[in-house]
């Protein structure tokens, strides 16, 4: 069927916030390349308190019109009816499958799934294992791979000429969602023509794995306490308590909006740093998507550039192999912070594994 001649289109993806962020280049090439169809978002429900449902990432972008939410796992016969009498009521012309999958399998049993709910069209299985998994080129002597932003692209596009285009990760602010985040900040940003820079600063994840741990960050607010930049805590409302005892540590002016705004807002706010610190984390890819350069402390969870932030300027540490995250010193994340904040901008993202020298 000819693009324009789609009406109704399924997308099926699943994720919290950083899954979404990163599909933003997908979003807008379904919309642009369908522009006549009502799109409807097949998701999951949050997983935890700390996730947030797809609506609060893509509300505002007009990538999707509709959304269907369900729980993983469905356990009763019920769910699963109740699951496909949504799909077929839908009853796109296209379904185009955006979901991260390891293995072969999966995607079978997600395709037959599928057409038993009377979809006969789907686009971007991933049945090729050059699809599924990403693709590893050997820097300075070790392995990156690509991106699972970029992986994903290409499971649904022929070109990835715009891929690596910061508006292709618009993430469309509404004028409300900008002057919220303009009045979150009003009273941090200077009023008599004085110029400091902003640092946001998120300390929370969902996966323990990730967690560098409150000391560390502790040190690192110690090591920039000497910089005249203004501090601001975003996250969840988890993240409030945790997030205000840093704050103890930090001479000038602060902020804690965990829990207080949503994450588009979150990202708005971010437009007005110049700096984002934190963990492989959703709000890490929302500030890249804005933009602004990430200093980043990874866990060796997932493989080495698979989620890191899009763009170019960061600075991202990742443990050597068979060392965990805490084996990443505050030293090196502190010093490249004051790079960046001094205007020392990098051309590429650097990553550094060498944590236990530091």
């Amino acid at each position: 069927m000819p693009a324009h001649e789609v009406r109704r289109l399924l997308i099926y993806r699943l994720g919290s916030i950083g899954d979404f962020v990163i599909a933003l280049p997908c979003f807008r090439l379904i919309r642009d390349r369908y522009p006549k169809a009502k799109i409807t978002l097949l998701t999951n429900l949050p997983v935890t308190r700390r996730t947030a449902p797809a609506q609060q990432v893509l509300s505002g972008t007009k990538y999707v019109d509709l959304y269907i939410d369900y729980e993983r796992g469905l356990r009763t016969l019920s769910e699963v009816f109740k699951l496909r009498k949504s799909i077929r009521n839908v009853n796109p012309d296209i379904t185009i499958y955006l979901r991260e999958t390891s293995s072969v399998f999966n995607t079978i049993r997600d395709a037959a799934f599928l057409r038993w709910c009377g979809i006969s069209n789907i686009i971007g299985l991933p049945l090729k294992k050059s699809l599924r998994q990403s693709r590893r080129s050997l820097e300075g002597g070790r392995y990156i791979y690509e991106s699972e932003a970029h992986r994903l692209f290409r499971c649904i596009a022929e070109s990835n000429d715009s891929f690596e285009k910061l508006e292709n990760w618009d993430l469309c602010f509404t004028e409300t969602e900008l002057v919220t985040a303009y009045e979150a900040l009003k009273h941090l940003l200077p009023q008599d023509g004085k110029k400091f820079d902003l640092l946001a600063l998120c300390i929370g994840t969902k996966q323990y794995q990730n967690d560098w741990g409150q000391i560390n960050w502790q040190a690192v607010l110690n090591g920039l306490k000497s910089k005249e930049v203004g501090l601001v805590m975003l996250g969840a409302s988890e993240d409030w308590s945790s997030s205000q005892e840093l704050i103890k540590f930090w001479p000038g002016i602060s902020l804690n909006l965990c829990g207080q705004i949503g994450p588009r807002v979150s990202a708005a706010v971010m437009k007005y740093c110049k700096l984002f610190l934190g963990h492989d984390s959703g709000p890490m890819h929302l500030a890249a998507a804005v933009g602004i350069q990430c200093v980043v402390v990874f866990s060796a969870r997932n493989l080495p550039g698979k989620w890191f932030p899009f763009g170019f300027g960061h600075k991202v540490f990742y443990p050597e192999m068979g060392n965990g995250i805490s084996s990443i010193r505050p030293a090196g994340v502190i010093a490249a912070a004051i790079a960046i904040l001094d205007g020392s901008p990098l051309k590429s993202t650097q990553v550094d594994r060498d944590g236990p020298t530091y």
